[in-house]
């Protein structure tokens, strides 16, 4: 405790008591999934990404809005 108000030492240690808890709640409440799913889940992360219209169209107005900007936009190797 040396170099450390006790005031310091109590926030510290409920810090870490509070994150072992939410650390312990997480765990109970994690969801195994099955090969299926996993597989699934795989092929989806590996697909090429295909914007559709709509997102083109939030991503267009998300710029315009945030830098004037009206050229198009790449996204994932694609221009939208």
């Amino acid at each position: 405790m040396s170099g450390t108000t006790v005031n310091n030492y109590i926030v510290q240690a409920a810090l870490e008591n509070a994150q072992e808890l939410i650390d312990a709640v997480k765990m109970r409440t994690i969801k195994l999934l099955s090969e299926a799913d996993v597989a699934w889940f795989l092929n989806k992360i590996e697909e090429p990404f295909n914007p559709n219209e709509k997102l083109k169209s939030a991503l267009r107005r998300y710029s315009e809005a945030i830098d004037g900007n009206t050229r198009k936009q790449e996204v994932s190797g694609k221009t939208i």
